[in-house]
């Protein structure tokens, strides 16, 4: 018995020992190509951008950061831009037939200056985390969007995110 636990913890060792050897060693900033449009006007498809993994270990998320995010039940990580940080005002006005993201009472702007317009289902949801959280982002939650006009898989559709799902930050 004796053997056997001297083998168990000198096998447990070993793999603690390269466990932490992998994460030591593990880049913190590598490059991700972006697949699909929805940042299109900021990040192009088929573009290779550097992600640092660890920069918000070190930072706060700032507004118009531009993220990976890990979106439960999507393989791949989503590239968004922050649009709304902790104690930004958030509303949804209606407009038609259909409604703008507020943030801090100035609608919520594409990289082209067009303002993103919501409809449906994304009016629902957004509109019960206004309800939710009295208009304000609670600490530690972000408003993602995509850079198209009429939404894409972003907070429009998700709602808002922890700051635990951001993987890391796109940098220049």
């Amino acid at each position: 018995m004796k053997f056997a636990k001297g083998w168990l913890a000198f096998l447990v060792a070993i793999f603690l020992f390269g466990a932490g050897f992998y994460f030591l060693s593990r880049p913190s900033v590598s490059f991700v190509e972006v697949s699909g449009d929805s940042m299109s006007g900021i990040a192009e498809g088929g573009e290779l951008l550097e992600v640092d993994y660890d920069y918000y270990a070190n930072h706060e998320v700032g507004r118009g950061d531009v993220v990976l995010y890990q979106y439960a039940g999507h393989e791949n990580p989503l590239l968004k831009q922050v649009r709304g940080i902790p104690g930004d005002r958030f509303s949804i006005q209606p407009e038609g037939g259909y409604s703008l993201i507020l943030i801090n009472g100035q609608p919520a702007l594409t990289a082209e200056g067009e303002e993103f317009q919501i409809e449906g289902n994304e009016q629902l949801l957004l509109g019960q985390y206004v309800e939710d959280y009295n208009g304000i982002i609670p600490g530690g939650a972000y408003l993602l969007l995509g850079n198209m006009r009429f939404g894409s898989l972003d907070s429009s559709r998700f709602g808002l995110v922890s700051k635990d799902d951001i993987l890391g930050k796109v940098v220049e």
